[in-house]
């Protein structure tokens, strides 16, 4: 299975997690990428994300199949963020469930 979104609206890790969860993953990976106050020694007040959304999406999904190729992942979840995001905002959470690796 292969989520891939890009929204507005805030990101929820707890149905990313159930989304890749699954009785044959071992564990999950997970990256939450946060708006941080601070950049280059510039203070951040807050990030203005925009998407050419179908390139985007195209360039998400490639990264998803690529996993896929390389690693025995069962479930992929991309989702990122667009508009106004304060300090401590997620931008983008990626998720991903894999068998217990021996």
């Amino acid at each position: 299975m292969i989520d891939i979104q890009i929204s507005s609206s805030p990101l929820n890790i707890s149905a990313c997690i159930e989304k890749v969860s699954s009785p044959e993953s071992g564990g999950i990976d997970v990256f939450i990428g946060k708006i941080r106050n601070v950049t280059a020694d510039k203070k951040v007040l807050r990030l203005e994300y925009e998407a050419y959304e179908s390139m985007a999406l195209k360039e998400m999904h490639k990264i998803a199949d690529e996993a896929l190729r390389k690693w025995p992942v069962e479930n992929i979840v991309i989702h990122h963020r667009t508009g106004v995001l304060q300090i401590v905002a997620m931008r983008h959470l990626k998720r991903v469930g894999l068998p217990l690796i021996r």
